[in-house]
């Protein structure tokens, strides 16, 4: 990131890491970020997986970077409603374990669940619910609703479980006295993907 692309010219092709969405250096087409071939974090579910096909000449020039893609074999899925009663409604549409299943490979899953106030029993009722299901859970996320005013009237552990925007968002109007804009929170979501992507 600190280093001019033009340092790669005259390499057949560059592979750089660290960064976990696959792209290229400044459009060039033999210097590019590998990418993680699974998504690390569920800010990247969306993100493209697959790997490059490099074919040179004889000479060792690069004559084709051909991309090849792929679905991660374990997939990351959200779940978010607006109380407890519509989250357990869509768990109650996932699909029962049969036994079949290779543990590995079941999808992943973060549920958020908008609350008026913090309570461990929100977490065990997703817990049960979720049991029966042929799913993973990575995290259960309690968001406060909106009429929930200020971010001092939760607990360090309680604002262990907030998902990062909305912290910024309960901070924001404490300072402000009004909601963050629209534009303003996308922005914060970029900037939050970034940090994560780190």
């Amino acid at each position: 990131q600190g280093v001019e692309s033009g340092i790669f010219d005259g390499f057949t092709y560059t592979a750089l890491g660290h960064l976990h969405r696959r792209q290229s250096v400044d459009d060039k087409s033999v210097v590019r970020y590998a990418g993680a071939p699974l998504p690390m974090s569920f800010t990247e579910r969306h993100y493209d997986q697959g790997v490059e096909l490099i074919e040179t000449d004889s000479d060792v020039h690069t004559v084709s970077v051909t991309s090849l893609h792929f679905d991660a074999p374990v997939k990351l899925h959200s779940i978010d409603g607006d109380n407890l009663d519509e989250v357990i409604q869509k768990i109650n549409e996932l699909p029962d374990k049969d036994g079949s299943e290779d543990e590995n490979l079941l999808p992943v899953y973060d549920v958020t669940v908008k609350v008026d106030a913090y309570s461990s029993s929100v977490k065990d009722s997703v817990i049960e619910a979720l049991a029966p299901k042929a799913v993973r859970l990575a995290k259960i996320s309690l968001q406060l609703n909106s009429e929930v005013q200020s971010s001092s009237d939760i607990s360090i552990k309680e604002a262990e479980t907030m998902k990062p925007i909305d912290m910024a968002k309960m901070c924001y109007k404490d300072q402000l006295g009004t909601d963050m804009p629209l534009n303003l929170c996308s922005l914060m979501e970029k900037v939050i993907d970034e940090v994560v992507e780190q």
